[in-house]
C-alpha cells in the first residue's frame, strides 16, 4: 500500500510539473501573439480586434491548466495525508520508525 501511495505520489508530482510547463507554454504562446499584434499597424481597430481575439483563447487556457493544477494538488495533498497515516499506523503497530532504510531492515 505504502509503495502505491509513493507511486502515485510520483505520478502526481509529474503530472503537476507538466501543468506547469503547459502554463508556461500558453503564456509563451500569448506573448508570441502580443508581438505579432505590436507588428501589426497600430490603428485602433486592429488594436481592439488583436485584443478581442487573445481573450477568450488565453483566459480559457489559463483556466483550463489552473484547474488542472488545482485537482492534481487536491490530489497530491491527499496522497501525502494517506502516506502520513500509514506511516503512522506503521509506528504503531510495529514500533517501526520509518526512514529511508526501513524497507532494508525489514528484509534483513
Amino acid at each position: 500500500m505504502y509503495d502505491e501511495l509513493l507511486r502515485e505520489n510520483k505520478q502526481l508530482e509529474a503530472n503537476i510539473e507538466q501543468l506547469r510547463k503547459e502554463r508556461q507554454n500558453a503564456a509563451k504562446a500569448a506573448e508570441k501573439v502580443v508581438e505579432k499584434a505590436a507588428a501589426a499597424p497600430s490603428t485602433l481597430d486592429g488594436i481592439i480586434d488583436t485584443l478581442t481575439a487573445l481573450r477568450p483563447g488565453f483566459g480559457d487556457a489559463v483556466s483550463e491548466l489552473s484547474a488542472k493544477l488545482i485537482a492534481e494538488a487536491s490530489k497530491l495533498a491527499e496522497l501525502r495525508d494517506n502516506v502520513e497515516q500509514e506511516t503512522q499506523q506503521l509506528e504503531a503497530l510495529h514500533g517501526l520508525q520509518v526512514t529511508d532504510e526501513t524497507l532494508e531492515q525489514l528484509i534483513q
